[in-house]
C-alpha cells in the first residue's frame, strides 16, 4: 500500500539542499517508514525531487511516495535533516 505527502520547501536566506531523505512517517509503535526510493509512473504528480538545489526565495513543491503498512496510520510526519539539532515533528490530521 502506497502513502503520499505533499510538501513545500522553502529558502529564506543562503542556499539550501532540499530532498526526501529526512521525511519519514512516524507510527505509534515507534516504526518509522523512509520515502521510497522508486518512482512510478502512476505515482501522484508532481512528484517532490529526489535532491534539488534552492537560493534564497525559491521554493519547491511535490509528493513523497511511501510504502506503508494497511493496517495502521501513522501519527507524526517527522523531518530530521542531519544538520538539525532535533527532528520536527507535525500530527497527521485524522482521516
Amino acid at each position: 500500500m502506497w502513502a503520499a505527502l505533499e510538501l513545500k520547501v522553502c529558502s529564506t536566506k543562503g542556499i539550501f539542499l532540499a530532498t526526501t531523505s529526512p521525511w519519514t512517517l512516524a507510527y505509534a509503535d515507534g516504526a518509522r517508514v523512509e520515502p521510497s526510493g522508486s518512482t512510478w509512473d502512476d505515482f501522484p504528480k508532481p512528484e517532490f525531487p529526489i535532491e534539488t538545489k534552492l537560493t534564497p526565495g525559491k521554493c519547491v513543491r511535490g509528493k513523497v511516495v511511501y510504502p506503508v503498512p494497511g493496517n495502521s496510520r501513522p501519527e507524526t510526519i517527522a523531518y530530521a535533516p542531519e544538520s538539525a539539532d532535533a527532528p520536527v515533528e507535525w500530527a497527521v490530521p485524522a482521516k
